[in-house]
């Protein structure tokens, strides 16, 4: 159980959210500009029934939000595997099929 203080805070912090999320790409960059952490941002935006009960969005609204969240989940996957790329290389086969990265097919036996 939550107490007063603690449930206006969280309103505060979703509102905050909400108000920023047209303006960021990403969890990242919505967790930067409001500077709330990640993990929290996904939570809070992933929290259906209490953003509805507490009349902080729409349906229609929610519908956007789970949007953003897929286009946002698609973003940072692909932000990650270019990161991991560029760390550390990738390998194809003779047919062109992607086989790995080179660190982890020079460690197989």
């Amino acid at each position: 159980m939550i107490s007063e203080e603690q449930l206006y805070e969280k309103i505060k912090r979703i509102k905050l959210l909400l108000s920023e999320i047209n303006n960021s790409k990403n969890i990242k960059e919505l967790s930067e500009k409001t500077r709330i952490p990640k993990s929290s941002v996904q939570r809070y935006l992933n929290d259906y029934d209490f953003l509805i009960s507490n009349d902080l969005c729409t349906i229609d609204d929610l519908k956007t939000i789970r949007n953003w969240l897929k286009i946002a989940k698609n973003e940072g996957v692909s932000r990650g595997g270019k990161i991991s790329q560029t760390r550390h290389g990738y390998e194809k086969n003779e047919k062109g099929e992607f086989t790995g990265n080179k660190s982890s097919n020079r460690t197989k036996l």
